[in-house]
Parts: C-alpha cells; sequence; structure tokens
C-alpha cells in the first residue's frame, strides 16, 4: 500500500475516465503542473511565514515535499 496522497487533480482524472479521454494530453498536463507549482508556491510561503527556510532552500523543500506527498505522477 503506497502512502501517496492524490491531488484534486488526479483524483478527478480517476473518477471521470472519461473526461481524460476527450482532454487533450497537453491541456491535462499544463493542469498537472499548475497544480504542482500551487502546492510548491504554499510550501514556500508557509516556510517563509515560520521563517524556518530562506527563498532557494524553502522551494526545494517545496518541491521535495510535493514527490514525497504526490509521488510526482505528472512528471
Amino acid at each position: 500500500m503506497s502512502d501517496k496522497k492524490q491531488t484534486a487533480l488526479q483524483w478527478l482524472l480517476e473518477q471521470w475516465p472519461i473526461l481524460e479521454s476527450q482532454l487533450p494530453s497537453s491541456i491535462i498536463d499544463e493542469a498537472l503542473r499548475m497544480e504542482r507549482e500551487q502546492i510548491v508556491h504554499a510550501f514556500l510561503e508557509g516556510t517563509k511565514m515560520i521563517d524556518i527556510n530562506n527563498e532557494l532552500s524553502a522551494r526545494f523543500n517545496g518541491c521535495v515535499y510535493y514527490v514525497e506527498t504526490y509521488g510526482g505522477q505528472d512528471e
């Protein structure tokens, strides 16, 4: 059993396979990229609020957080 979570978009595509089959893959890929960017950005902003990392370190940790939490399936 995997400890990875699903993003909202990953869940939506899983629930409605017909939706995924009707959308061009470029649109799905862009939506997944945007969602990932938002998650990483939220992590960065959260670390700024508690002032535990500088921006570069927090950005890297945001990417690590995303991959560890969601598995980087959209890469």
